[in-house]
């Protein structure tokens, strides 16, 4: 079932993220990056564990710390690895979307901010993975609930 859901709904399917642990970081093919929260459980056809909540973004992301960029997607493999080791430990303190095209904004206790931002045309490329299959996303400036089955 696919439906389109507000963003006080939103907060309210993240509420039981808030004050877990950054568990695990990974970066997938290209510049995706996957942030792993809470308990991990591993598959054995996966490469990296997964955790109860999954933050999901392709394309364009940038790593805020106060009122610079620390790092982001376009970073030299040097900058990144520099900070990389700093995203997990922490726990999420907020998860919102932002703009009137939705973008992700993950703020975590150590005042890391996790952004989203897309630069190319389409949809943002990001998505939240919630413990009972939920997939949540932007499709045409709306954020959308989808339950799913992964296999």
């Amino acid at each position: 079932m696919t439906e389109t859901i507000s963003t006080a709904s939103l907060i309210e399917l993240l509420k039981p993220s808030i004050g877990k642990t950054i568990s695990h970081a990974w970066e997938g093919y290209g510049s995706a990056i996957f942030i792993e929260v809470g308990q991990l459980s591993k598959d054995e056809k996966q490469n990296n564990p997964t955790g109860e909540f999954t933050f999901m973004i392709e394309g364009s992301w940038r790593v805020e710390k106060e009122n610079i960029i620390l790092f982001g997607s376009w970073s030299e493999p040097e900058t990144i690895s520099k900070y990389w080791h700093e995203l997990i430990g922490p726990n999420v303190k907020e998860v919102v979307v932002v703009g009137q095209i939705p973008e992700l904004c993950i703020s975590l206790s150590s005042e890391f901010r996790i952004l989203s931002f897309s630069t190319t045309h389409g949809d943002p490329e990001w998505a939240i993975l919630l413990p009972d299959n939920t997939e949540i996303y932007s499709r045409f400036g709306k954020v959308i609930k989808e339950n799913r089955q992964f296999n």
